[in-house]
């Protein structure tokens, strides 16, 4: 994992050199906010009769820094905190995993057209460091309801590829306003509790479908 991130570092960083020695730059900097509808990859995914798994809405808020070149490309970096995790279900009683990450997506854009509205995708790795993982019962009757912290039974860190679209509206000049979808497919295994005595170890990776709103402004 550490390999690979220093590899995509370097390729980041070579891509900037080249591009500053080659073409005009274009810097943008602002603000992004929206949600993530996540769940959680389970293998296997066997669970007990009657219980039923669904999604869970976390939050995202942080910060974008662009580098453009050649009209149309740019190296896009997004630390942003998200929040994954799923629900477990089994009439009243219901298990929460909350999973809440400092993530930093490293983005390919392309931006379309030339005016008002342009049209952009992207994709690229991201990297999560772990801020915090719990789990919440609810409904199951004293002494099962709770709270309980899962940060020793999870890995640090996630690894994850970050892909989607949207569009960037000029309102005024050096200022956009911005709106974009992805979906964030995890990678890594982030579980790395100790499976029982025959058993198969559960891995978990988090998903995401991802609504991003935000603003821009283009400092050069």
């Amino acid at each position: 994992m550490k390999r690979t991130f220093k590899a995509i570092t370097v390729v980041l960083l070579t891509t900037m050199v080249v591009a500053s020695a080659t073409a005009q730059i274009e810097f943008g900097a602002g603000l992004k906010l929206g949600l993530n509808f996540g769940t959680l990859s389970l293998d296997p995914e066997t669970l007990n009769p009657g219980v039923t798994k669904s999604g869970k809405m976390g939050f995202m808020v942080g910060g974008v820094a662009e580098l453009g070149f050649a009209k149309m490309f740019y190296v896009v970096l997004e630390p942003t905190y998200v929040g994954h995790g799923c629900e477990f279900s089994q009439g009243p009683a219901k298990q929460t995993l909350s999973y809440n990450y400092l993530n930093l997506p490293f983005l390919f854009k392309v931006k379309f057209l030339k005016g008002m509205v342009r049209p952009y995708g992207f994709a690229g790795p991201s990297f999560g460091i772990l801020l915090s993982s719990k789990s919440k019962t609810e409904g199951a009757g004293p002494g099962f309801d709770g709270e309980s912290d899962l940060k020793d039974f999870t890995e640090g860190t996630n690894f994850a590829i970050d892909f989607g679209g949207g569009a960037e509206i000029n309102i005024i000049p050096k200022l956009g306003l911005t709106a974009d979808v992805r979906y964030s497919l995890g990678l890594s295994d982030i579980n790395k509790t100790p499976a029982a005595p025959g058993a198969q170890a559960l891995k978990i990776k988090t998903r995401g479908f991802q609504v991003l709103l935000g603003a821009i402004v283009h400092l050069m």
